[in-house]
């Protein structure tokens, strides 16, 4: 979008990547209804997303049997009750994926808020440090989605497999979650991670 009078704000987007899978992060914030240029009820319009792509696996090449982890990180943001100013969060993250069972378990473990804190300003309500979920194998079946539950906070999460089989499984996955709680608090973020020597 590009700028016009009664608007200010700025974009920004990070991205990790390995060699077939890419997980993105973006954000806008716009500042619309300036007082100084005439507008009425300034105020700030922030949004955030996450998304995974690259290059799929063929699903005529998913293994049918077998069992594979995948390890990585994840990257996201979150907000104490859904209203305050977000915090950058990051977890790292491990994927058993059972081909014969069509099932991938994730685990996020030891999630963090990504950055130094004075003691006045880190949230008195946090997520949980840990989890673990069994997403079904969707369609089409390089695919793995289902609901989620982490801590007080429930949601949904997603993965792909990217890169061409090989030793029996595809070498990375990506993928993305959204949270929120009956508390308020609310995260989302995407993660990658790559196949574990077995």
């Amino acid at each position: 979008k590009i700028p016009y009078a009664g608007f200010k704000g700025y974009r920004d987007v990070w991205n990790w990547n390995y060699d077939y899978a890419n997980v993105a992060g973006w954000i806008t914030k716009d500042t619309i209804n300036i007082q100084e240029w005439g507008g009425g009820g300034e105020h700030n319009k922030e949004r955030r997303g996450t998304i995974a792509f690259g290059q799929l696996t063929d699903v005529k090449a998913m293994p049918a049997t077998g069992t594979v982890t995948y390890r990585g990180y994840a990257r996201g943001w979150y907000s104490p009750d859904g209203l305050t100013e977000v915090f950058p969060i990051a977890t790292d993250v491990a994927v058993t994926v059972d081909f014969a069972k069509r099932e991938a378990t994730v685990q996020l473990l030891n999630l963090r808020i990504d950055e130094w804190l004075p003691a006045n300003v880190d949230p008195a309500v946090k997520l949980a440090d840990t989890s673990t979920n069994t997403l079904p194998f969707g369609s089409p079946a390089n695919t793995a989605i289902g609901t989620v539950t982490h801590g007080d906070a429930n949601g949904y999460a997603g993965l792909r497999f990217y890169g061409p089989t090989s030793s029996g499984a595809p070498p990375e996955i990506a993928g993305s979650f959204s949270l929120k709680g009956a508390s308020g608090i609310a995260a989302i973020g995407g993660f990658i991670g790559r196949r574990v020597a077995q």
